[in-house]
């Protein structure tokens, strides 16, 4: 389900801009998940080959589970945690995020996507059951901001289990990004027909970083049918 995971296709063309910008050193990176505690082949480097990720456009396939050597001091929720090396050694961050809602944070945009840089594979068990899952994510993004925020809306999950699977995606052709992710995501949920503060990540997003003025470039419409 192409709805499950951002298009590589574009990942490749964003990879080209940014070497013509004169980014020498790029990575597509990943942590690893519960699903990979339980089932075989969902390791980082077998699902981004089975996803498409090939790196044949210029960048390098990181685990940042396996690259979490050092550790850092965070704030109450993370604690002294381990830090992936790729993720705070990088000049410039991206969180790349699908469009697509959410069974319990009702919708999964670039903010929710740091979620998935956390770099503990038992998410489950580590941030779910022992941590938090919304503070830790911002915990993280506090430390290692991202400078840039992109939503692959050409074709979208809409549902409560879109963060799985959707059997009739809606082709919204829609992509949205910016500099600012409470900015992208707010608009990106509106476009939903929701209210962005429904999210305890967007809550506690515009609670730390604020809520930034929108300057918005583009389609206002609401994504129909949704």
């Amino acid at each position: 389900d192409r709805t499950t995971f951002t298009d590589p296709k574009l990942v490749e063309r964003l990879v080209e801009r940014l070497s013509d910008a004169g980014f020498e050193k790029i990575a597509v990176v990943e942590a690893q998940s519960t699903y990979g505690e339980y089932f075989e082949k969902r390791s980082v480097e077998e699902m981004a080959q089975y996803l498409g990720f090939d790196g044949r456009a210029g960048y390098e396939i990181i685990d940042m589970t396996k690259d979490a050597l050092d550790q850092q001091e965070f704030g109450p929720h993370l604690g002294n945690h381990p830090v992936s090396r790729s993720w705070r050694d990088a000049d410039f961050r991206i969180s790349f995020a699908k469009n697509k809602t959410h069974a319990y944070s009702y919708y999964t945009l670039t903010i929710k996507n740091i979620y998935g840089a956390l770099p503990l594979a038992n998410k489950f068990k580590e941030y779910h059951c022992k941590r938090d899952i919304y503070h830790t994510t911002i915990e993280y993004l506090t430390a290692f901001p991202v400078h840039f925020g992109l939503v692959d809306g050409y074709e979208s999950a809409d549902g409560p289990f879109g963060i799985f699977a959707d059997t009739r995606p809606n082709r919204t052709h829609t992509i949205i990004g910016g500099a600012d992710l409470v900015a992208v995501d707010w608009v990106a949920a509106s476009k939903m027909g929701i209210d962005p503060m429904i999210s305890k990540y967007m809550r506690l997003a515009v609670k730390t970083f604020g809520k930034p003025e929108i300057s918005l470039i583009g389609d206002r419409s609401l994504y129909r049918p949704w």
